[in-house]
C-alpha cells in the first residue's frame, strides 16, 4: 500500500501509529504536534523541510506500506520530480498496489476548495483517469475537528465534486 499525499499531511505519523509507535502532543512554539521517540523507523518531520526523502518500506500486520515522499515537496523542484519517479516505480514494481490517499482537513472544508482537486491532478499524472484509481484507493481526512461527523466530510466532499469553474468540474483532468 503505497501512503501518499501533500508534504506535511500526517502520512509518517499516521503510519507510525499504525506501527505501534507511542505518540505524544508536545507544543511547537503555539501548535500542538504529535511526536514519538520511537517512530520504528519512520521519522516524523515538523522541521522547515519534510523528512521523507524516498519511499520507506514498513510492514505491519503482514501488510506492506511504503511512507512515500509528499506532493508539493518543499525541497525544490527536483525533489517534486524524483518524488514522481518513486512513486511511478513503486506501482511499475508493485502491479497491484492501493493507495493510502492521506489529506488534511483542511482540503475538504476550505472556502477555496482547491487543495484536493489540485492533489487529484498531480495523482492523475501518475494513473491516467479516476475509474484507474477509484477501486483501490483509501482516502484518510487526517485532523478533523471533533464536532464534525463523517457524513459532514462524505457531505464536503459531495459539494467539492459538483463545483466547476471556467466550465469544467474541479475534479477534471
Amino acid at each position: 500500500m503505497l501512503c501518499i499525499g501533500d508534504t506535511g499531511v500526517g502520512k509518517s505519523t499516521i503510519l507510525s501509529y499504525l506501527n505501534g509507535a507511542q505518540l505524544t502532543v508536545r507544543m511547537e512554539g503555539m501548535k500542538a504536534v504529535l511526536d514519538t521517540k520511537d517512530a520504528k523507523g519512520l521519522k516524523i518531520g515538523h522541521d522547515r523541510y519534510s523528512e521523507t526523502s524516498v519511499p520507506t518500506k514498513l510492514v505491519v500486520d503482514g501488510t506492506a506500506f511504503f511512507d512515500c515522499p509528499g506532493f508539493k515537496d518543499n525541497k525544490g523542484e527536483e525533489f517534486e520530480i524524483s518524488n514522481s519517479f518513486f512513486i511511478q516505480r513503486l506501482l511499475d514494481i508493485y502491479k497491484r498496489a492501493k493507495l493510502l490517499l492521506v489529506i488534511d482537513e483542511s482540503h475538504v472544508t476550505e472556502a477555496r476548495a482547491d487543495k484536493l482537486p489540485k492533489l487529484l491532478r498531480s495523482l492523475l499524472q501518475s494513473f491516467g483517469t479516476f475509474a484507474d484509481i477509484q477501486e483501490g484507493t483509501i482516502l484518510v481526512v487526517n485532523r478533523c475537528a471533533e464536532d464534525q461527523q463523517l457524513q459532514d466530510y462524505c457531505q464536503e466532499l459531495t459539494k467539492l465534486s459538483h463545483l466547476m469553474n471556467e466550465g469544467r468540474y474541479l475534479f477534471e483532468k
